[in-house]
């Protein structure tokens, strides 16, 4: 617990509160104009979660550090897809136009694209931190880090990646489908 407090603490603190005091402290006005998103801190929790976890399943802190790039390739990739399948059923089954709406290329009409994208960013990490914090919680407290448990968690792990591309795109879509 103290290990991940400290290491949330000084990822917000350096991520996003620093920044907000150098942007209020800077003389120029120009500098002043430029807003923090909350997306970023959503961002920053996200990340830090995963290398809390990428730490639980890692030996020594250097090679979480050398594994902490490749597997969020492997994340990205993952991600890319999924998303590419769900399109591509969406494409078979309804048509170009909400296939670029399931994926989020196009947005609804009833809704602004920002929006949408935002919100479901935001809920997605709001699912993914927990499981990724209790996975690294688990590891942590067992020296026994076993095969069959990683994959199992790593399963787990994509099958909410998968879920929320797949209920994203299903929001989309029904949010079409309601403003024709």
């Amino acid at each position: 617990m103290v290990k991940v407090g400290v290491t949330f603490g000084f990822a917000l603190l350096f991520g996003v509160g620093l920044p907000l005091v150098l942007i209020r402290l800077t003389p120029h006005e120009a500098f002043r104009a430029i807003g923090l998103s909350a997306d970023l801190a959503v961002l920053i929790v996200l990340l830090t979660a995963g290398s809390v976890y990428t730490s639980s399943v890692s030996s020594s802190g250097v090679r979480a550090m050398v594994l902490s790039l490749p597997i969020g390739m492997a994340v990205a990739s993952f991600v890319q897809m999924v998303s590419g399948a769900l399109r591509w059923v969406t494409l078979k089954v309804a048509g170009p136009l909400m296939a670029d709406i399931v994926t989020g290329t196009i947005a609804p009409a009833s809704l602004h694209r920002a929006d949408v994208a935002v919100f479901m960013g935001r809920a997605f990490a709001l699912t993914l931190v927990p499981l990724l914090l209790w996975f690294g919680f688990v590891n942590h407290t067992s020296s026994e880090r076993t095969g069959r448990r990683i994959f199992q968690q790593v399963a787990a792990i994509a099958l909410l990646l998968m879920t929320g591309i797949i209920l994203a795109g299903g929001f989309l879509a029904f949010y079409e489908l309601r403003s024709r």
